[in-house]
């Protein structure tokens, strides 16, 4: 990203975020639930912030303080200094495999930070759409875990104006899941 910025600070690639974005995504777009249950932020890392078992999936995302450290790091080393770092971040199993402390600094990572202001991208800035919600579509919206959120609305609002569609409904949005994954069913209640 730090290249996509220094070209561009205006590419689409440096407002991206989860899969389509780049940097790590331990815990902020990514858990990974192991066989016994415990759900953790990286598959590199045996750090467990709980186990499904014992708490509701949506309680340990939301609310462990194993995930939290990944969505408000306090960064150290070098990564803790860069001015990328809200758009990087740097990859937090390397420094935990190497010191044990997942907020280390990425070894890894060759740029030397040349100080200065942290450089800010506003992340998923929502476009203008031509296309309406209606009430029932949007409260099914909602019940979509939100860090899948954006990437479903704007799936369903592509294909909408695509299709010459002016109003998204719940019949587009079983229409579309249907497409997806056929008649299984979803694996969070919408």
């Amino acid at each position: 990203k730090r290249l996509a910025y220094e070209k561009d600070p205006n590419s689409p690639i440096t407002k991206a975020t989860g899969y389509m974005g780049g940097g790590c995504l331990a815990g902020t777009n990514y858990a990974r639930v192991t066989p016994n249950g415990d759900l953790t932020p990286c598959p590199y890392m045996p750090l467990s912030a709980g186990n499904i078992r014992d708490a509701s999936f949506v309680d340990l995302w939301e609310n462990s303080e194993v995930f939290n450290s990944f969505r408000y790091p306090h960064l150290k080393g070098k990564c803790g200094d860069c001015e990328y770092s809200e758009i990087c971040g740097g990859c937090r199993a390397r420094p935990y495999v190497d010191h044990g402390d997942w907020m280390d600094e990425d070894e890894w990572c060759l740029y030397t930070p040349k100080g200065g202001e942290k450089v800010q991208v506003a992340f998923n800035v929502t476009e203008p759409s031509s296309v309406e919600w209606e009430a029932a579509a949007e409260k099914r919206l909602s019940r979509i875990p939100y860090f899948l959120r954006a990437m479903v609305k704007k799936g369903v609002e592509r294909h909408a104006v695509e299709q010459g569609i002016s109003v998204v409904t719940i019949e587009l949005m079983e229409e579309l899941r249907k497409r997806r994954f056929g008649n299984e069913k979803p694996v969070f209640k919408f």
